[in-house]
């Protein structure tokens, strides 16, 4: 069954990574951390849920742009 997650942010860099997504745990946040390669580059997406809930899913992007000034991005998961 697809649900849906909320991308902060897509680094280069795994520490930075891990360290968004140990931050956003801390503060009560389901976080996740998956790699993608995009035209040849490897990136880490930052990832909070999933929540079976598109609604659900739109509140905690809310929260993540208040709480934690984060760009966030809602998307379908698994994504295929």
């Amino acid at each position: 069954m697809p649900s849906w997650v909320v991308q902060v942010a897509s680094l280069g860099s795994i520490e930075k990574a891990n360290g968004l997504a140990s931050k956003l745990k801390n503060s009560g946040f389901s976080a996740f951390v998956e790699k993608a390669e995009v035209r040849g580059k490897i990136y880490y997406r930052v990832r909070v849920g999933p929540e079976l809930d598109r609604a659900n899913a739109e509140r905690t992007a809310a929260m993540l742009r208040q709480q934690q000034k984060l760009d966030t991005l809602i998307q379908r998961y698994p994504s295929n």
